[in-house]
């Protein structure tokens, strides 16, 4: 007899799988403007229907114009789907922060702050900025774990043929590494103290111990104090 198969087993994918399998082309039709962004929250956080907090009802929600916000059909309740998420109060158009993040999900080599700059026609500041905090939800999403025991951690600066002694137009680029373990590595500002400090707060697990292969400028040195530990 034929022997039978086995059912295949699909695997579901996550959201951010879904997003990275898109094409250019692909993402600006699935998301072709801030409300088409704001409803894709509205579903993911909360669900176009579910049960109001205000009436206790299950109803749905439609969106108000010109507003950030959803209204219930039964009671008017309102629910703003970016309260509590990093595009709460910001002025960058919900689309130019979904295209950021479908940056980080299809760029295997990372996205510097210079070239989000370019790619979102926006501040350096503002691209800096915004690369930082989905950094931040993406190590969240991944499970991240602080770094500790004896961190070895250097710095470098990216970009151009200038010397190191001058950095101007450089990005810098700081590596955390466990001994025998994980890394760690992200873009910042400059090489100046609260630059390096508050990544290595964020990574390193206090009491660990943090020492860099070359000698460290003065700055680097107090910022690698900081998360020594009593």
């Amino acid at each position: 007899m034929p022997r039978k198969r086995k059912p295949r087993i699909h695997k579901p994918r996550t959201k951010l799988e879904n997003l990275g399998r898109l094409t250019v082309g692909e993402f600006f039709a699935r998301f072709p403007d801030d409300d088409a962004c704001l409803t894709h929250i509205m579903e993911v956080r909360y669900g176009l229907r579910h049960v109001c907090q205000a009436c206790g009802g299950e109803g749905t929600f439609h969106k108000l114009t010109g507003r950030h916000a959803f209204s219930c059909a039964s009671c008017g309740n309102h629910v703003y789907p970016c309260a509590g998420t990093v595009f709460q109060d910001s002025r960058t158009p919900l689309r130019v922060w979904f295209y950021a993040v479908y940056l980080f999900v299809v760029t295997r080599h990372g996205v510097s702050g210079k070239e989000l700059q370019r790619t979102l026609g926006v501040t350096y500041k503002t691209a800096w900025r915004m690369g930082q905090q989905i950094r931040q939800l993406m190590a969240k999403a991944d499970g991240f774990r602080m770094l500790k025991g004896h961190i070895e951690s250097d710095e470098t600066f990216v970009g151009g043929h200038r010397k190191r002694s001058d950095p101007d137009n450089k990005t810098v680029v700081l590596g955390l590494k466990e001994r025998g373990g994980r890394m760690h590595a992200e873009t910042i500002k400059n090489a100046k103290t609260d630059s390096l400090r508050n990544p290595i707060l964020r990574t390193v697990e206090k009491g660990s111990t943090v020492s860099t292969d070359e000698p460290a400028p003065i700055a680097y040195s107090r910022a690698m104090a900081t998360c020594m530990g009593p």
